[in-house]
């Protein structure tokens, strides 16, 4: 089965230092790319954008997959980096979020981590988790939220939720929630306020969380949950770049 087009990963080439960018679930690198080029061309900073496993193909799938192979593909391009990097730093979307945190936990060496609406608490969570445990009758949950706008613009996204997979991003949230008071990496927090996902208490407790790290938190008033593609995304670029100067310096 072939990886389709508009989903590929991307490697966009830069000097001493690097960052991995996670996409989120169901979606594909094409969600981050936009950011992670403005990002490259303004620090000429190295960006790494991977496919998780299962995605980029089909909902049946990712439905073979689960966190654990998700964090292990995520923990194998940081490896990789750190070993052609002095520096190495982690950000993740929605989902990709939640993996660059238990990253940042789990990975030594990591020089921080970047989450962008991750989520932690959501809207209509017992539904999302009702619809997971017919994970035994059903393959997937149809999507009633698509937006065609950003597929126009060059996003690749499944048309539901597998619900194997989707059960297994829920184990995985468990997991950060539990882990999160582990970070010792210092961390920047990005938070849509018009996320049509996410809860903003999501930001708040990443922010009381992780008590033994750094953390700074910036809300995007203006964009929704891809804000990767959204109106906001020199904002995110431009805060991620700051925050890497910042500690590359030893704030």
């Amino acid at each position: 089965m072939r990886i389709n087009e508009q989903a590929r990963p991307f490697f966009l080439e830069g000097q001493s230092g690097a960052l991995l960018f996670i996409h989120g679930f169901t979606a594909s690198p094409s969600e981050v790319l936009p950011t992670a080029q403005l990002i490259n061309e303004t620090a000429g900073l190295a960006v790494q954008g991977i496919l998780l496993p299962g995605h980029g193909l089909s909902p049946e799938e990712l439905n073979r997959f689960g966190w654990k192979d998700w964090l292990g593909a995520v923990q194998e391009a940081c490896f990789s980096l750190q070993r052609n990097f002095r520096s190495v730093y982690v950000a993740g979307l929605s989902m990709g979020g939640m993996l660059a945190l238990l990253a940042g936990v789990r990975i030594p060496g990591l020089k921080g981590v970047v989450s962008i609406n991750a989520p932690l608490f959501i809207d209509d969570f017992f539904k999302v988790r009702l619809a997971a445990q017919l994970k035994s009758w059903r393959l997937a949950w149809p999507k009633s939220d698509i937006d065609y706008e950003l597929r126009r613009q060059g996003r690749f996204d499944y048309d539901c939720y597998p619900l194997k997979a989707l059960d297994n991003m829920l184990k995985l949230r468990k997991i950060v929630l539990k882990e999160l008071p582990a970070m010792k990496s210092p961390v920047l927090v990005f938070q849509s306020l018009q996320d049509e996902t996410v809860l903003p208490r999501s930001a708040r407790y990443i922010e009381e969380a992780c008590r033994n790290s750094p953390v700074q938190r910036i809300d995007l008033p203006h964009s929704r949950h891809v804000a990767t593609m959204g109106p906001e995304i020199k904002k995110i670029a431009e805060n991620t770049v700051g925050f890497i100067n910042r500690w590359e310096k030893g704030a």
